[in-house]
């Protein structure tokens, strides 16, 4: 995933989540966002929110440090955010 995850493109995120029809592995969905420039508050929700309806936790890994410390002070149960380089 690259980009910027916001309200702007809120629904198209939704959109692309439904249509991708992520599989998870012992119980935790990754998604991989090596492009990811920006995300909010409402896209990391909408993000747990997905993985729920399937019954599973997400990993958001992304070089981008904010998505990581928004993601700790949001404390969403079953979002995990990962720095990676």
């Amino acid at each position: 995933m690259t980009g910027e995850l916001d309200d702007a493109g809120e629904e198209l995120f939704v959109t692309a989540l439904e249509r991708a029809d992520l599989r998870a592995v012992d119980g935790r969905l990754v998604l991989a966002a090596p492009g990811l420039r920006f995300v909010d508050q409402r896209a990391l929700t909408r993000l747990r929110e997905y993985a729920r309806r399937r019954d599973s936790a997400v990993l958001l890994r992304t070089p981008h440090p904010a998505a990581a410390r928004l993601a700790a002070l949001l404390d969403l149960p079953g979002l995990t955010a990962e720095v990676t380089r």
